[in-house]
């Protein structure tokens, strides 16, 4: 029968005939130049299937790599992504990282200008301190001054109260001369 492209032969006597199967027509081959082509086709023809057959490999190789390409592309636009995404983490890390360094700087000036007025502050408060003590000892002195004035003072008027009675006493006794006097 004719199965695609095949080549039957058939017994006629002691002729031997060839037909040449092209598509669905059967063509006789007498000579051996036609059986010559007749072969050239057919390695053509095997030829052309192994070809087609290469061809349909490639083009499953070609999607499959095509798919692949696909998946690698997404895989690289997300990596992209992260890697998007760590810079920015990276950068509001720098940004933050220096803004902490200048805080802490600010934190340090802010820091020596307290221990400065602390220093300062507790200059004035020794100089208080010495004064109040210079003062205590002033005002003890005056105290003791007061004091021995005090009873200096009490003396005087004790002692002028004693003078007081004895001048009454002595204008007593000189009204009572002066008395005897006019009366004598």
């Amino acid at each position: 029968g004719n199965n695609g492209n095949c080549v039957e032969s058939i017994q006629l006597g002691s002729n031997e005939m060839t037909d040449l199967v092209v598509g669905e027509a059967a063509v006789p081959v007498a000579n051996e130049e036609n059986k010559r082509l007749q072969a050239q086709v057919e390695r053509k023809q095997k030829e052309i299937a192994s070809l087609e057959a290469q061809i349909e490999e490639h083009s499953e190789r070609i999607e499959a790599v095509a798919d692949h390409m696909k998946n690698v592309r997404q895989e690289q636009q997300h990596s992209q992504a992260l890697l998007d995404a760590r810079k920015k983490e990276v950068e509001t890390e720098e940004h933050f990282r220096l803004l902490a360094e200048r805080e802490g700087d600010r934190v340090g000036l802010e820091k020596r200008k307290i221990e400065s007025e602390i220093r300062e502050l507790r200059e004035q408060l020794n100089g208080y301190e010495n004064s109040k003590f210079r003062l205590g000892q002033k005002i003890e002195e005056i105290k003791s001054e007061m004091k021995w004035e005090h009873e200096t003072l009490e003396e005087w008027i004790g002692e002028a109260e004693r003078r007081d009675d004895d001048a009454r006493v002595i204008i007593k006794y000189t009204k009572i001369d002066d008395g005897k006097l006019k009366a004598e």
